[in-house]
């Protein structure tokens, strides 16, 4: 890659233009180079520079000194789309894509060789593969929402007069239905819901679990007092079900997000 980024960065030096690394460049005014000064290319006190004095076996400053120079070479065919500085633009961008093209070239081939490299094989991207990723996974999430379930609970913060949480409503109730966990739904304007009609009553618990918007939901240990916020606002079950199984892969569900309540 090294010798790759050296023999480019060679060949974009010697396409240049003349006017480009003329010692008296300020006489080129037709080109519009006349206002222009950079100290990489053109020195009107000290001889150019020659490739060797700017190549770095930095990558990092060879990569940069490419991209300087195609950066370069574009916004002049751009101010000045004549065919010489359009084609000198071309000609660095077709190099530029060759090297990447044999870049990935030898990534196929590392990982040929080298199957324990392969993202994809523990996560496909085909439509086959992906598909049984995703069952696995469903399934695994499922199995540890259910685990969760009967050592926890979901606390649901409502008014009865906010249209989202109307709307929210059937979706936790689903939920709790399809995972058998215990919802205690609580009503902050003292209405109810038709999917919880028995709500009850904010006696401060708004203020303990600190719930500034509604709809909200909160996963709760009933026998450490640990409350999790698991969702703010109108979501779907999908989104709920994803947040309470990525708290089940935490060695512990009191995060720095969790508080416990009294």
């Amino acid at each position: 890659m090294k010798a790759l980024m050296l023999c480019i960065t060679v060949s974009i030096v010697c396409l240049v233009p003349r006017f480009v690394l003329a010692k008296d460049f300020w006489v080129a005014h037709a080109q519009g180079w006349h206002w222009y000064h950079d100290p990489l290319w053109i020195t009107p006190t000290k001889p150019k520079p020659s490739p060797a004095t700017v190549i770095s076996h930095d990558p990092i400053n060879t990569l940069s000194i490419v991209q300087r120079i195609a950066k370069r070479a574009l916004d002049h065919a751009i101010l000045h789309p004549t065919p010489d500085n359009v084609s000198y633009y071309i000609k660095i961008q077709n190099m530029i894509n060759n090297n990447s093209s044999h870049f990935a070239r030898v990534w196929q081939q590392v990982l040929q060789h080298n199957p324990q490299l392969d993202y994809s094989i523990m996560h496909p991207t085909n439509h086959v593969g992906k598909q049984v990723y995703l069952d696995q996974y469903h399934q695994a999430q499922a199995q540890a929402i259910h685990a969760l379930a009967k050592h926890h609970g979901l606390f649901f913060f409502f008014r009865s007069t906010c249209p989202y949480c109307h709307r929210f409503a059937p979706i936790v109730k689903d939920f709790a239905q399809r995972y058998g966990i215990t919802v205690v739904p609580v009503s902050l304007d003292g209405g109810t819901l038709p999917e919880f009609p028995h709500a009850k009553i904010d006696n401060g618990a708004s203020q303990t679990f600190h719930v500034s918007v509604v709809p909200a939901l909160f996963l709760v240990d009933p026998t450490t007092k640990n409350v999790t916020p698991v969702a703010y606002g109108l979501t779907t079950e999908n989104v709920i079900a994803e947040r309470l199984y990525q708290l089940t892969q935490s060695s512990r569900l009191a995060l720095t997000s969790t508080r416990s309540v009294s």
